[in-house]
């Protein structure tokens, strides 16, 4: 068995970070300090590696985000400083706040932190969000990523690289585009890309295909999109893209834009309402209304038959609050709802009770 042993100027540079950990989480820095914090994280490599081992013990998110933009950084070039933020919400009164991990923020900041030492100017930040969970992810750029419920996104923007590349890797998120027409914005997902220059977009690949849909502005969509490199750069090649504008909804299966389409304001605004916390049905089969929600909770549902699954429903729903529609479906729609101890929500039509005269 192992025992650390900490040497006393390791032990005195933990202390000096812990005293400014508590001062920053505080709110107490003046400019003065903040100018002897510069030049002390300056002094050493160690001192900014013990910084941010203090501040990963503070597990608030707020808190973090304030300590992140509190940390003196690097200039990368061509990449804005503007720095990282993630809010995070719960619209369900069925879900706790919990304990939220630091780890992203402090990848964020081992990348923007000036240490001292020489670091790499490519910004590399993962947002993820569980089941329940909804996040929006400010960029370096500005622009704005939001997160539905259990999605994960990869931003990289890299000064040598043409472009600002974001990867969906799960789930469906909502981008906010900041303008810059000389280093276009671009979506991946697989083996498709979604570029723009400073617009707004949807992108869901939650349900095994791709919707994307455009909300302000123009994007355009490469099917198997191949990229060039040219002396220290990365570009696209746009012979295979495809213009869609707002309104406009591209459907993309087998590596190709199976069907595209248009919808009015009201519809988007709808698809859009996860951002709030709400979801409305407006006569969907009650089969895919719990398979939307089901997106949102750790409960299944099982129908006792299939004209169960058939009932149409209509309403503005809460996200996540399953006993709110539960409620619905027993007393508008007679069904009987029971659950188990594994979570399966079982659902039957109830039999009709016969009165005697």
């Amino acid at each position: 068995m192992k025992t650390a042993v900490q040497f006393p100027e390791e032990a005195l540079i933990l202390d000096q970070a812990s005293a400014w950990v508590a001062k920053m989480v505080a709110d107490t820095m003046s400019e003065a300090d903040r100018e002897a914090l510069d030049q002390w994280l300056a002094e050493s490599p160690a001192h900014s590696k013990a910084l941010l081992e203090c501040a990963d013990t503070w597990d608030d998110l707020d808190e973090l985000a304030q300590l992140a933009d509190m940390f003196p950084r690097k200039q990368p070039q061509k990449v804005s400083t503007t720095t990282p933020t993630v809010s995070t919400w719960f619209p369900s009164k069925g879900f706790g706040l919990g304990a939220i991990a630091a780890s992203a923020v402090f990848a964020a900041m081992l990348i923007l932190i000036y240490p001292g030492t020489d670091q790499p100017s490519t910004y590399v930040h993962q947002t993820v969000t569980a089941v329940g969970e909804y996040r929006t992810a400010v960029l370096p750029d500005g622009s704005k990523a939001m997160l539905n419920t259990d999605s994960q996104i990869e931003a990289t923007f890299d000064p040598d690289d043409a472009i600002r590349r974001v990867a969906l890797i799960k789930g469906e998120a909502h981008f906010d585009v900041e303008p810059d027409p000389s280093r276009p914005f671009v979506v991946e997902v697989g083996d498709t890309r979604v570029v723009a220059v400073g617009t707004a977009f949807n992108v869901d690949s939650s349900s095994g295909r791709l919707e994307v849909t455009v909300t302000e502005g123009i994007v355009e969509i490469h099917v198997g999109a191949a990229e060039v490199a040219s002396p220290g750069r990365t570009q696209l090649q746009h012979e295979r893209g495809q213009q869609f504008k707002a309104g406009q909804i591209a459907i993309i299966s087998k590596h190709q834009i199976e069907s595209v389409g248009f919808v009015e304001a009201p519809e988007i605004e709808r698809k859009l309402l996860w951002q709030q916390g709400k979801v409305q049905f407006v006569g969907e089969p009650l089969s895919q209304v719990v398979r939307e929600l089901s997106r949102h909770t750790h409960y299944t549902f099982k129908f006792s038959d299939t004209q169960v699954g058939d009932i149409r429903v209509g309403g503005y729903f809460q996200l996540g609050d399953i006993d709110e529609l539960l409620d619905v479906l027993s007393g508008s729609f007679n069904i009987e709802v029971k659950r188990d101890t594994a979570g399966v929500i079982h659902l039957a039509s109830r039999e009709p009770t016969s009165s005697s005269g």
